[in-house]
């Protein structure tokens, strides 16, 4: 699965969920579509799952485990999961691999439902303890927020599943909304909370109140990265982020990033890196488009917006963004 580290960041493209055509990857920095035959093996009946921190989690029915892209030998070994989980659930991990208080969580799609290990690692680097379920506690509070899950309203009291999510600073923010903030921790045990959102934004989700959400962790704070959508409830118009202020427990508007560049996908994926540093631009936001062949950019700070088509790439439904890896 080695891929050079001047291809990252990439978008994995799968065509199609069966199919045995090789894996392709989308060169952000040199715009283009490349075939990677190398992680044909790796992939073929495996679920993957991308991090944030750029390890992949792979679950082949025989083995579970952290995968650094840029050395397939370089791999960090979990307990198996013990059930396939839907391929678009998501993972998170709550530090580097190597932390002994790292957790590994992933979060079913549409289910309330997630997975953990939060074993100390072993000398062998092998986990000490299997993966524990759970279901999240996160329950609408009134019906008219949830819109957003499925475009059904959801009955008061009902669980809500856990998207979109992050983790920063060793907790998991999920669910964010104008008006509150949910938050999952382990102490071990899984502890669910709520921070109760004061000063509300009006006009938060824009003027249809119709929004993709993606949180984004980056340099240790919380951001929110909404899409907004036009009439037609498809056209985005828009891309707004927002920095979330713990001491004040709000959300402000962000009119720029700097050098950084949030990287997003559909299913709730974001993740921030340099842009200088990866061959990206700055201020903006990228949004993976696996079923239009392209990905959007978004200039938060001048307002603009441009998409680059890349003719050779698969349709997909699901786009992996293959990120730089620290050192565990």
């Amino acid at each position: 699965m080695d891929i050079s580290s001047r291809f990252l960041p990439c978008l994995a493209l799968k065509d199609g969920v069966d199919s045995d055509k090789p894996l392709t990857l989308l060169i952000i920095p040199e715009k283009k579509a490349i075939a990677c035959n190398d992680m044909v093996e790796t992939m073929k009946n495996s679920s993957i799952f991308a991090t944030q921190q750029g390890w992949v989690l792979v679950h082949d029915g025989m083995s579970t485990f952290l995968l650094n892209p840029l050395n397939s030998e370089h791999r960090v070994q979990l307990p198996q999961l013990p059930k396939t989980l839907p391929r678009f659930s998501t993972c998170l991990l709550s530090g580097k691999p190597s932390h002994p208080k790292c957790s590994v969580l992933l979060v079913e799609p549409v289910a309330p439902v997630f997975w953990v290990s939060t074993a100390a690692w072993s000398d062998g680097r092998v986990p000490t303890a299997a993966w524990s379920g759970g279901s999240a506690h996160h329950r609408a509070a009134h019906a008219p927020t949830a819109k957003r899950f499925g475009g059904r309203r959801v009955p008061p009291g009902e669980k809500l599943p856990i998207y979109p999510i992050a983790c920063c600073g060793g907790k998991f923010y999920f669910n964010g909304t104008a008006d509150e903030l949910g938050v999952l921790e382990f102490c071990p045990a899984p502890v669910f909370s709520k921070i109760k959102i004061s000063g509300v934004i009006d006009g938060f989700f824009g003027y249809m109140n119709c929004s993709h959400v993606y949180l984004v962790e980056s340099d240790n704070e919380l951001y929110m990265a909404c899409t907004l959508f036009g009439f037609d409830l498809k056209t985005i118009y828009e891309v707004r982020v927002y920095k979330m202020d713990f001491s004040q427990q709000r959300w402000s508007r962000v009119e720029e990033l700097g050098d950084r560049t949030f990287l997003v996908s559909p299913y709730y994926f974001g993740a921030s890196y340099s842009a200088e540093k990866h061959g990206l631009e700055p201020n903006c936001v990228y949004l993976a488009c696996p079923g239009e062949k392209c990905y959007k950019i978004y200039n938060i700070k001048d307002g603009t917006s441009k998409v680059e088509n890349v003719d050779e790439a698969p349709v997909s439904d699901r786009a992996l963004w293959i990120l730089p890896t620290e050192q565990p």
